[in-house]
């Protein structure tokens, strides 16, 4: 280990101790912990992730040396057990694989080719407040969170990181604060983003990921490139201007002004005009006895697996495949997968259809991508197609899972 990485390790070892004294006194009838494992003798982070406080309970009364170890979920887990449960490891009851928040942030960078949150060296989950509870309006009043914010400031002054990534306005607003901070510029139009280049280190806040409503692809992307220009300017601040430029000139079809598109070119990429076409097709591609559904903009179709064993008749199950017909600004993706989003699921689906696996990632596990359709794709070319795979998928279903007669 080198002499700085030692000196970071013991930085944080006092910092560890310091810092239980502040939450002990009141983790009674409240337990806490960090996110991020710290004790790493090769930890040497980009970029801090910050939210306002861990979403479940966790942890209790702790030492120093305890507190550095992170979330207890982390405890004794190899590297690769640790990014399984970040990213891989399925919740059945959320109907998504790994941490919703966890998978966003790395979509976000992975669109713009970085992949910082590969390696656990490379990055750090924590938050603002380290108390854990359900939802962030659980955090009880006697606590203060302006001391624990504190604490926070100075794991982020250990650690020096490129970027801090700020998620919601309560973590936002904590940070500005006790940083003594009075100003934060927007950088995008219309995203909610908030900037500013403090102590040697970007901050940028963007929406909490579990607002769903905010985060198509097409914003993901924008955020992505943004990071990615943080992480790849480490040393001054950003100019919205340069910014801008940056991300004109490695996504062409990206304008942070509105599209503008003539008559006969694809839609315009807009919530209205993709679910009014939505309803449309939703109209015109026949069920072929699937479940016949628009979720937000996306045309989506599944299939029942299970029998129920007293009725003879398909009931639900996380078995279920679906078909989702999904806009992405020029083009509609379909699709396929099962609703326990298992990989091996979707790979079944593809095969038995008769194509090889096309594994894209999601944030609630892979899927298989049927075909890619350009938007200006007639209707009636969309709907032949969606039928045909429909027949498929039907005769795949009763073939493998065919109702008791």
């Amino acid at each position: 280990m080198s002499n700085d990485k030692r000196q970071i390790q013991e930085r944080l070892r006092k910092w560890a101790e310091e810092t239980v004294k502040v939450y002990n006194p009141i983790a009674n009838s409240l337990g806490y912990y960090t996110q991020s494992v710290l004790d790493r003798e090769t930890l040497d982070p980009d970029l801090i992730i910050l939210g306002i406080n861990p979403g479940a309970a966790g942890g209790s009364v702790m030492t120093g040396e305890e507190l550095l170890q992170g979330n207890p979920c982390f405890k004794g887990k190899k590297d690769n057990e640790i990014m399984d449960i970040y990213f891989n490891n399925p919740d059945a009851q959320k109907r998504r694989r790994g941490w919703n928040l966890m998978v966003k942030v790395r979509k976000m960078l992975e669109y713009a080719d970085k992949h910082t949150l590969d390696d656990l060296d490379k990055f750090v989950l924590s938050n603002m407040v380290f108390f854990g509870t359900a939802k962030q309006g659980q955090i009880p009043k006697v606590i203060n969170q302006d001391v624990c914010a504190m604490q926070t400031l100075e794991l982020i002054d250990i650690l020096k990181p490129k970027v801090v990534l700020l998620l919601g306005d309560q973590s936002r607003n904590l940070f500005k604060k006790n940083a003594n901070i009075t100003q934060m510029d927007e950088l995008i139009p219309d995203y909610h983003d908030f900037y500013c280049f403090h102590k040697g280190y970007h901050v940028i806040s963007i929406y909490h990921t579990a607002y769903y409503a905010f985060y198509t692809d097409e914003r993901m992307k924008v955020i992505g490139y943004m990071l990615r220009y943080a992480l790849d300017n480490p040393s001054k601040r950003i100019e919205k201007k340069q910014l801008e430029l940056y991300i004109s000139k490695i996504n062409s079809n990206y304008s942070l002004a509105a599209k503008q598109t003539s008559e006969g070119d694809f839609l315009e990429c807009n919530n209205n005009t993709i679910k009014d076409r939505a309803q449309q097709l939703k109209a015109m591609i026949k069920s072929n006895g699937s479940k016949q559904w628009i979720y937000k903009d996306i045309l989506v179709h599944e299939y029942f697996t299970d029998v129920s064993e007293i009725t003879g008749k398909y009931i639900k199950s996380n078995r279920m495949i679906a078909i989702d017909l999904k806009p992405e600004c020029d083009n509609y993706k379909i699709l396929l997968f099962t609703r326990s989003y298992d990989e091996e699921g979707a790979r079944k689906i593809a095969e038995g259809i008769g194509q090889e696996f096309n594994s894209i990632p999601s944030n609630n596990g892979p899927r298989h991508l049927y075909k890619l359709i350009p938007m200006n794709t007639p209707d009636e070319e969309i709907a032949s197609i969606m039928q045909e795979l429909l027949a498929k998928v039907k005769a795949f279903r009763d073939k493998e899972y065919p109702l008791n007669r």
